[in-house]
C-alpha cells in the first residue's frame, strides 16, 4: 500500500484518466482504497471521481449510500455526502438532505465540513433549495455547516439580491 500521498495522487488520477473502467462492480475496491487511506484529501478524489462516477445513475446509488451513512468509519461516512458532489442537476437532493439530516448532530469536523460543501456545491444549480434547506434545519447543523453551505452565495451576492 501506498506511503506518501502523492501516491494516492498519482493512482486516483491515472484511474479517472480511464473513465470506462470506473463501474459500479469496483464499489469494493473504492472503498477499499478509502479505509486504507484514511486521508481526507485521497478520500475526497475517491469518494468524488471514482464512487461518483461509478455511482451516478446507477440503481444502487441510494441505497449505497442510505447504508454508508451509518458506517461506523467517518470516511465512509464523508463518501456517502460527497459522491453526488458533481452531479448538479442529477444531484438527487432529496437523498442528499436525508443523508444530511442522519449526521448533523455530528461533531466530527470532516463530516460538518462535507455537509457545508455538499450544501454550497449544490448551491451553484439550486441556490433557493439549498437557502431552503439551510433555514429550515438551521438548528440541527452545525455553524460549520451553514457557513460552508452559504458561503458561495455571500460571495455571488444572492441574499442581497433576495432583499433590495
Amino acid at each position: 500500500m501506498s506511503q506518501y500521498r502523492e501516491e494516492w495522487y498519482c493512482a486516483v488520477d491515472f484511474a479517472v484518466k480511464y473513465k470506462k473502467y470506473i463501474v459500479f462492480k469496483n464499489l469494493d475496491l473504492y472503498l477499499y482504497l478509502i479505509m486504507q487511506s484514511q486521508w481526507w484529501d485521497v478520500v475526497d478524489g475517491v469518494a468524488v471521481w471514482l464512487v461518483g462516477v461509478a455511482l451516478k445513475g446507477h440503481p444502487g446509488l441510494s441505497r449505497s449510500l442510505k447504508t454508508w451513512i451509518r458506517d461506523q468509519n467517518l470516511w465512509i461516512r464523508r463518501t456517502a455526502l460527497l459522491t453526488q458532489l458533481q452531479y448538479k442537476r442529477d444531484t438527487d437532493f432529496e437523498l442528499l438532505s436525508e443523508l444530511i439530516l442522519q449526521v448533523a448532530d455530528e461533531k466530527e469536523f470532516f463530516i460538518r465540513k462535507a455537509v457545508g460543501w455538499t450544501l454550497r456545491q449544490y448551491s451553484y444549480t439550486d441556490a433557493e433549495a439549498v437557502v431552503q434547506f439551510v433555514t429550515d434545519h438551521s438548528d440541527q447543523l452545525s455553524r460549520l455547516s451553514v457557513t460552508e453551505a452559504l458561503k458561495a452565495l455571500k460571495r455571488r451576492g444572492y441574499f442581497a439580491q433576495q432583499n433590495p
